[in-house]
């Protein structure tokens, strides 16, 4: 019985590694997260955010941003609500894009200085693969 779990096991890892692989002719794409306004609580718990995605293609072929997961993994004082927004966002060879998300950031706390934490995961697609990428930034 253990080895039929096991042999599960390693059948699951295997094929959701398979899915997330970048194809080996396309480089890895330039990533970048930033928040473009610091969130404003004032006398209230929710403040709204906006993030901001940037991939560069450094492949010679086209690539597409399909969707983009973005959260605050580890804080204490203020989070990012998740978010997730679908995305069909053509970047041609040589070129930069960027994409913007709309978000929420909510705490219980009334002093901030705790740095925040983003976590992006972008779903891309490109030379017949479809693959993630994270992107882990610290403000």
């Amino acid at each position: 019985m253990r080895r039929a779990a096991a042999l599960l096991l390693l059948l699951v890892v295997s094929c959701a590694t398979a899915r997330s692989t970048r194809p080996p002719s396309i480089p890895k794409p330039s990533l970048d997260v930033a928040i473009l306004n610091e969130p404003f609580f004032g006398s209230g718990t929710e403040a709204p955010v906006t993030l901001e995605v940037s991939v560069g293609n450094r492949a010679s072929v086209p690539i597409t941003l399909r969707r983009v997961e973005l959260s605050s993994p580890g804080m204490v004082q203020y989070e990012i609500v998740p978010v997730s927004k679908q995305f069909t966002e053509r970047i041609a060879p040589g070129e930069t894009k960027s994409v913007r998300l709309a978000a929420t950031a909510r705490t219980e706390f009334t002093r901030h200085d705790e740095p925040l934490m983003l976590r992006a995961v972008l779903e891309l697609e490109g030379g017949g693969r479809t693959w993630r990428e994270i992107i882990l930034r610290r403000y």
